[in-house]
């Protein structure tokens, strides 16, 4: 899938879509599996990527046998049902996410190009079939829209419907001039000038999704072929779809395709403007959010309405006309969105060799992602879960072990392209906002507040203005600075590299200015009610390390390409891989939201407790302590003294003491803890 990957409460989604683009920071916890979850990690030490190239089947076997904690797709029926009768051992949590499976047809090759043979093809697709028998009436939501039924206030229910009708398509091809005159089994284009043989459609079926390669393989393909039309089948991997589907010269016709997840309905811009198409085309350029080149003057104004809309209205109306528009020229077929149910194992498991003290013990901190935000993910494997889960009883510790069912390929945060990519990339890099991910509120994150302006960008004409202030405690993983400068080269970078996901959030970027280091204002051409989301969307990259790197060579010449490193300021470090095996993350020591609980001791208290102040009774508890290790000598007091909560008492606990002393809670990115 590109960019990230069922049901969504259409009423909870609709308010959630209006509140998150207003609603500002409030320092709340939220439930998950039975506790409240913080904002601050990682609680394991390491996260552990382990890739299945055999696919779906064999990483859900991983999953039942105890080598991975938590899968990354969601539950097939089969494996839903097996999961569900053991719950000793497995938690099942439903989906929420809204992203789209779909038939992608090339717009600027013959014949996908002829709106006839589009529409036709459109009708081949037994939705009611392949809802029942692949996905079980359970793994999926189908769609007559890119945008979902769920999505109340954005979807048009009154867009052009294409029922599986063999006869209406054959109809279509005949009246477009497609009809078999010599008993060829095949059909031939006829038109003033002449009667012209049709090429193979190169039609490219993703191997590595089970169920897209049903869907291309078992259901398209037939129907394809039944309805007179040549194909040439290219039934691969996503390594090789992306060289023939996502790079010049983009030679297919179709591609069983999968975008998502979705946060705002603006994507419909993002991926179907012919800016991010022809435009790709005329320059050569791969890696075009439009590789369908969908080019219609009427859908570009109507997406720039949605886009750049000044409130919800008009949005909401462009976002209309978009879906009425695409749904009558079929750039892409919709098929399906993501539904049901993902899985993980409900204790961690007692085989692995020097994790004795971890085992059995129940996974506490799972949250159960309904809103994506920072190119993360619906479901239980969302950010959070990564940056909040831990054995039950230790604050911090052990490998949490994490199933792909096929590898990272492009680790470089600037070209990244597919969903398992960023799996690993948003753990290591990170983002200006986040959001809650149960109510969608938007949440400070690198920056610790915003405030939303508009500027003249020309006389008359007032675009968007955003001012953040950061945390000044934020460290690069090579323990350089994070500052306003990696914002503002950030923006500038990205636009000048043509970010493959992210160029469309800065297409429109101006300039940024620093006045200070932790202060950067970031201006817009355009204004728009969707550009907080988009200045919260994008990884922060460092300036220091990227500058030498020519945007042009941004892919071919990363970080990651040219020195095997990933420099981030996220909670996770990369350590190692082995191509097509593993992937190896740390936490991150100095992470700027790491757990430490530096105010835990109150004298006169017969048990340990904050006072909400880090004072000198904090300082002389944790010294009495020094060199207690787990298993606790003194158990009441001795976990409290860990402030670092790494199994022992030592100079790292009395310094995290040291650096906040006499301060109230905590400062410079350091919330409370306790009733915050």
């Amino acid at each position: 899938m590109r960019c990230n990957v069922k049901t969504l409460g259409s009423i909870l989604l609709s308010m959630v879509l209006i509140s998150t683009l207003t609603l500002a920071f409030t320092s709340f916890p939220a439930t998950a599996q039975g506790e409240t979850y913080e904002r601050f990690g990682p609680r394991v030490d390491n996260l552990l990527i382990k890739v299945y190239l055999a696919g779906r089947d064999a990483e859900f076997e991983a999953l039942r046998t105890g080598q991975i904690d938590i899968i990354d797709w969601p539950l097939d029926y089969t494996t839903y049902t097996q999961l569900l009768a053991d719950p000793d051992h497995f938690v099942v949590e439903p989906l929420t996410m809204i992203d789209m499976y779909n038939l992608e047809m090339n717009c600027i090759k013959w014949p996908t190009s002829d709106v006839y043979v589009r529409r036709a093809i459109a009708h081949l697709f037994n939705r009611t079939r392949f809802l029942q028998l692949q996905l079980k009436s359970f793994s999926g939501v189908m769609l007559d829209s890119p945008i979902a039924s769920e999505w109340e206030q954005w979807h048009n229910d009154y867009v052009r419907q294409y029922p599986f009708d063999r006869a209406t398509a054959y109809s279509i091809l005949t009246a477009g001039g497609y009809w078999d005159d010599d008993g060829c089994g095949f059909r031939e284009y006829h038109n003033s000038t002449g009667r012209y043989k049709l090429p193979p459609l190169k039609f490219y079926i993703r191997s590595d999704d089970p169920d897209r390669l049903v869907w291309g393989r078992d259901y398209m393909l037939y129907e394809l072929l039944a309805a007179g039309l040549p194909v040439e089948d290219h039934i691969a991997p996503k390594t090789v779809c992306w060289e023939a589907v996502m790079k010049m010269p983009y030679n297919y016709h179709l591609y069983t395709g999968g975008w998502g997840p979705y946060r705002d309905p603006d994507f419909l811009y993002d991926q179907y403007h012919s800016l991010f198409g022809i435009e790709y085309w005329k320059a050569s350029r791969d890696w075009a959010n439009n590789y369908v080149f969908f080019t219609n003057s009427t859908f570009d104004y109507w997406a720039e309405k949605l886009k750049f809309a000044p409130d919800v209205a008009t949005a909401q109306e462009g976002c209309m006309k978009c879906q009425e528009i695409l749904m009558d020229q079929v750039p892409m077929i919709p098929g399906w969105h993501s539904a049901g149910a993902i899985g993980y194992r409900k204790n961690y498991n007692n085989i692995w060799s020097g994790e004795e003290r971890y085992w059995n013990k129940p996974w506490k901190g799972i949250v159960n992602t309904k809103v994506i935000s920072g190119m993360g993910t619906g479901g239980a494997n969302g950010w959070w879960t990564f940056l909040s889960a831990h054995a039950e009883g230790f604050e911090r510790g052990g490998t949490m072990r994490y199933g792909f069912m096929t590898d990272a390929d492009v680790l470089n945060p600037v070209q990244a392209d597919f969903y398992w990519d960023w799996e690993a990339l948003n753990k290591v890099y990170d983002f200006l906002i986040t959001c809650d991910p149960y109510t969608g509120e938007d949440i400070p994150w690198l920056a610790k507040s915003w405030t939303i302006d508009t500027w003249e960008v020309s006389p008359g004409k007032l675009a968007s203005k955003f001012t953040l202030k950061l945390y000044d405690n934020i460290l690069w993983h090579d323990n350089q600075q994070f500052t306003s400068y990696d914002v503002a080269f950030t923006f500038q970078y990205m636009k000048d590299a043509y970010a493959s996901l992210f160029y469309p959030l800065v297409l429109d970027f101006d300039h940024a200015d620093t006045p200070d280091p932790y202060t950067v204002v970031i201006y817009y051409k355009v204004l728009s009610m969707f550009g907080l989301h988009w200045i919260g969307g994008i990884p922060m990259i460092p300036q220091h390390i990227w500058q030498d790197i020519l945007p042009t060579q941004s892919r071919e010449k990363g970080e990651y390409e040219t020195t095997g490193k990933l420099t981030g300021t996220g909670p996770y470090r990369f350590v190692s891989r082995e191509k097509g095996q593993w992937l190896l993350l740390e936490a991150n020591p100095t992470f700027f939201r790491k757990v430490v609980r530096p105010d835990w001791y109150t004298p006169g208290q017969s048990v340990p407790y904050w006072n909400g102040k880090i004072d000198l009774d904090d300082f002389m508890a944790t010294v009495g302590h020094f060199g207690c290790t787990y298993s606790w000598p003194h158990s009441t007091i001795d976990p409290w003294a860990d402030v670092n909560k790494d199994l022992v008492v030592d100079l790292d606990d009395i310094m995290e003491i040291g650096v906040r002393y006499g301060q109230t809670g905590y400062s410079k990115g350091y919330p409370g803890y306790y009733g915050a």
